[in-house]
């Protein structure tokens, strides 16, 4: 098994200031909406909602972009 995880500042390191594009695309296949009614310390709005969307088999796509061939090389490598 190759070991890709990269902790906090290794990944920091690897991805500032070097001109890496990254694009996100996503989908689900279902969603609902979790509504919490609490107690707030503010005694002229005692009561308040929290609204939270919940999204079901979740899929991504996620894509790298570098003019540096070797970058992007070291990045795959890590997947």
């Amino acid at each position: 098994m190759r070991h890709w995880v990269l902790m906090r500042k290794q990944r920091k390191t690897f991805f500032e200031g070097k001109g890496f594009q990254i694009g996100v695309k996503g989908k689900s296949e279902g969603k609902t909406n979790d509504l919490w009614k609490y107690r707030t310390l503010n005694p002229e709005k005692p009561t308040s909602v929290l609204s939270r969307e919940i999204l079901y088999k979740n899929t991504f796509l996620i894509a790298f972009t570098n003019e540096n061939a070797t970058l992007i090389a070291q990045l795959k490598r890590r997947f």
